[in-house]
């Protein structure tokens, strides 16, 4: 049996190589989708705690204002 090529045994090592690389780009892909997941959930969540937070500042101001409202009618009414 005549010896085998040597640059069969290099070709086969970089491609061992090259589907390693592949691999570990796809677990990085992988990992990177997940974060994006976390942070669509994230920002979804915040977006609602914004919505609340101004709720309840709209809240206030219409009670504020109707406190300023019912002492100027009070004012006047003297």
């Amino acid at each position: 049996m005549p010896d085998a090529d040597p640059r069969v045994a290099l070709i086969e090592h970089r491609l061992d190589r090259l589907e390693q690389k592949l691999d570990d780009a796809r677990g990085e892909i992988a990992g990177m989708r997940a974060d994006i997941r976390e942070l669509s959930v994230r920002h979804e969540t915040a977006k609602g705690e914004l919505r609340r937070i101004w709720a309840l500042i709209a809240g206030v101001a219409a009670i504020a204002g109707g406190a300023v409202s019912q002492m100027v009618s009070g004012l006047f009414q003297r």
